[in-house]
Formats: C-alpha cells, sequence, structure tokens
C-alpha cells in the first residue's frame, strides 16, 4: 500500500541520518539537513551536518546505506 511505502521510505531516511549523525560524535538530529535526491538513475540521501563550526556535506546511497560522498570543512573557509 501506499502508507507502507511512506513508512518504509521515511524509516530508511532515519537510518542515513543516523549512518551520518554517527561519522561526527556529538551532534544531533537539530544539526542535519537531509533530503532524498536522483542521480543517474541512483537514489541518494543527500545532506549537510553544521557542528562545532565545521560543515559536513555527505552523499548516502538510499538502497544499502553505504556512504558515497563526505566531505568536512571548516564554516570560516
Amino acid at each position: 500500500s501506499r502508507r507502507q511505502r511512506q513508512m518504509c521510505k521515511e524509516t530508511a531516511i532515519e537510518e542515513a541520518k543516523k549512518i551520518a549523525l554517527d561519522k561526527v560524535p556529538g551532534a544531533t538530529e537539530k544539526d542535519i539537513h537531509i533530503g532524498l535526491d536522483y542521480e543517474d538513475g541512483k537514489s541518494l540521501y543527500e545532506g549537510t551536518i553544521f557542528y562545532e563550526q565545521i560543515e559536513y556535506e555527505f552523499e548516502i546511497d538510499a538502497q544499502d546505506g553505504k556512504i558515497w560522498s563526505w566531505e568536512a570543512e571548516s564554516i570560516w573557509d
């Protein structure tokens, strides 16, 4: 059903948030912005985490949860 598919997607985005937040000790839900995107036919979660004056940008495969890209830089750069 449509509702079940929606629930699965929400679970997947929660998992993607956890994967990203686990890489930034101390960061919480309020520090992350994430959304689903499609690139070259693949579903990817793209997002940012702002924590302790560092901006982390990432892409996570929506199918298997693997991190495709991860970058960190000072917000002052």
